[in-house]
């Protein structure tokens, strides 16, 4: 009976060890999602400043509109050629990587144009984020087009 009583406490111990780690989890895939669609509606509006400030310096875009990888500064340079809305958007998935990086998918469909040439309608995105200095950052991102039924 002692011994059931001892694995008992061990398990409540550990327990209570570990629900911080899942807080803390839960806070930063919550920051992550909120950051992901921060990030989309600042594309919609096109508001640069908030693009620069959301991404790593070090950013690198591929994307169907895009004639190969984008740094920042290429992406915001091109946002007078964007003119699109996002909709039916799956809510993302995060995969938390380790404390400070965390892999962000989901699919959306888009209506608008980009130099002119109609934006397909639906991708599959895959995003990967950084925490540095305490704040998430988008550090990659790449899309698949996908055929609509």
């Amino acid at each position: 009976m002692r011994g059931i009583g001892t694995g008992l406490l061990a398990v409540v111990i550990a327990a209570g060890t570990m629900m911080p780690a899942f807080a803390d989890e839960a806070a930063d895939v919550a920051a992550i999602k909120s950051r992901t669609a921060a990030l989309g509606q600042a594309f919609v509006s096109r508001d640069a400043a908030t693009i620069r400030a959301m991404m790593t310096p070090d950013h690198r875009a591929v994307a169907f509109i895009y004639k190969g990888p984008q740094t920042v500064d290429e992406e915001v340079a091109s946002l007078p050629q964007l003119k699109m809305e996002i909709y039916d958007a799956i809510p993302p998935t995060v995969a938390l990587l380790g404390p400070d990086a965390a892999l962000v998918t989901y699919e959306q469909s888009y209506r608008g144009t980009f130099n002119g040439n109609p934006l397909p309608g639906r991708v599959f995105v895959g995003e990967v984020w950084v925490r540095i200095d305490g704040k998430w950052l988008q550090k990659f991102y790449q899309e698949t087009v996908m055929e609509l039924e």
